[in-house]
């Protein structure tokens, strides 16, 4: 697929969806974002949203200083992250706010080690 976009598109704002409602997410508020399949969901600290956007574009979308892919099918934000700690096997633990647990693959060390200055 093609898509056009002018160049650094940073939004502030997604639109999510929770029972038929739609409603704007501050990014800020995102903890993580997760894809299931075929459906995209946003966890924030006020409650879990379906938004229609994929994985790869939001990477494009979202502020890199804040948001950092962890794995194939994770986006999180960097200020919702309580504490890192190395697993066996080039792993990341990453404990998030709401003692959300995460971990970061061996695909995504490198870059996400970089990207927390560690």
């Amino acid at each position: 697929d093609l898509i056009i976009t002018e160049e650094n598109p940073i939004v502030d704002i997604l639109i999510g969806k929770l029972d038929e409602v739609y409603y704007p997410i501050k990014t800020e508020n995102i903890i993580l974002i997760e894809s299931f399949g075929h459906d995209i969901f946003c966890e924030t600290t006020y409650g879990t949203f379906r938004i229609k956007e994929k994985l790869k574009y939001l990477e494009y979308i979202l502020d890199s200083n804040q948001f950092v892919r962890i794995n194939k099918s994770m986006i999180i934000n960097k200020n919702k992250i309580k504490s890192v700690s190395a697993k066996v096997g080039l792993k990341f633990k990453i404990i998030l706010v709401q003692s959300k647990i995460v971990y970061v693959n061996r695909t995504y060390y490198y870059s996400f080690k970089e990207f927390i200055g560690i």
